[in-house]
This record gives structure tokens, C-alpha cells and sequence, in this order.
């Protein structure tokens, strides 16, 4: 396994922990290797999944798609420089 591998994993493991933590009514599913669909009470759906050849993970909502890139020890959006677990 190699480096982003890992750190994805990570993260992906994390972003699960969390929507276990908080109360929204959703379903969550991890739909293999690197994989996460979220689908939510007004039968939308958000995908989360890690993207190798980019080295990114991808998230796909009806709003949009967004691409987060590791740096710095966070995983920064490549458009809007947000960061993926704080919100900044």
C-alpha cells in the first residue's frame, strides 16, 4: 500500500466515524474499496470516494463535484482551498 493509499483510507475511515457521530437522518454504505454513498432523507445522494491516478478524494453531490488534495496534512480543496475535515 502506498502512501496515499493509507492517508485515504484514513480520511475515509474518519468522514465514516463522523456521520456516525452526529444525528442526520441518512443512510450510509461503504460500497467497496475506497467507496462511500451517502444517501440522504430527500432522496439525494452524496458519493465520496478516493481517486488514485489523481491522488485525491472526490466528492459528488447534487451542488457539484469537488476534488480535495492532500497539503500540509489536510485534504484542501483544488478549487476553493477549503480544507475537508474543518470546514475552513
Amino acid at each position: 500500500m502506498n502512501a496515499f493509499d493509507e492517508d485515504s483510507q484514513i480520511a475515509l475511515a474518519a468522514i465514516l466515524d463522523g456521520l456516525d457521530r452526529i444525528d442526520l437522518d441518512c443512510d450510509v454504505e461503504q460500497k467497496g474499496d475506497g467507496i462511500i454513498e451517502i444517501a440522504l432523507e430527500d432522496g439525494s445522494r452524496v458519493i465520496v470516494n478516493r481517486h488514485s491516478a489523481a491522488r485525491e478524494i472526490w466528492v459528488a453531490a447534487r451542488s457539484g463535484g469537488f476534488h480535495f488534495r492532500l497539503t500540509g496534512g489536510q485534504w484542501v480543496s483544488t478549487r476553493s482551498g477549503e480544507c475537508l475535515s474543518c470546514g475552513r
